[in-house]
């Protein structure tokens, strides 16, 4: 079931990478020792966001981006919502499904600069999902110290 799931995000990025082609998007930020190997941004990026959710979310613009770095890989979803309330509600309707989902497991909270975090185990990385202003956070690191690229991915966003 992982491969066949794996397969069809895969497939999805392809996808989206290819229309969004063309498109660069300079608010992605950077992380520190990390290139960026593919990037999302607008409608793109809010349909593969849906694909993942199973549903609409109710956002305004997002961006999806793949970084290689020097030991591993990060994969970064962010949403932006037209207000804190509307990011806020998006929060909480993932964060209340979390504990029931067959993919991710072992929920952790922790607080990193001011920053309510939750960790959870899936796909073969470690993922973190949090919430800042109108945005929405995503994180998954794979083969790699997550720690160091996640407090170097929230460092870059403004």
């Amino acid at each position: 079931m992982t491969i066949k799931i794996s397969f069809i995000a895969i497939m999805m990025m392809l996808y989206a990478w290819a229309a969004q082609a063309a498109q660069k998007d300079p608010e992605i930020p950077s992380v520190a020792g990390c290139s960026i190997i593919a990037e999302r941004s607008g409608r793109t990026a809010l349909t593969e966001i849906a694909y993942l959710h199973r549903k609409q979310i109710d956002a305004k613009d997002a961006y999806s981006a793949e970084y290689k770095c020097a030991d591993g890989s990060v994969y970064v979803w962010a949403s932006f919502s037209e207000n804190n309330l509307k990011a806020q509600q998006l929060y909480k309707d993932m964060d209340v499904r979390m504990p029931q989902s067959k993919v991710f497991s072992d929920m952790k909270r922790m607080n990193i600069n001011g920053i309510g975090v939750t960790q959870v185990q899936g796909m073969g990385m470690d993922n973190y999902y949090f919430l800042k202003d109108t945005g929405n956070y995503w994180v998954a690191v794979k083969d790699a110290d997550s720690m160091k690229y996640l407090k170097a991915f929230m460092r870059s966003i403004k």
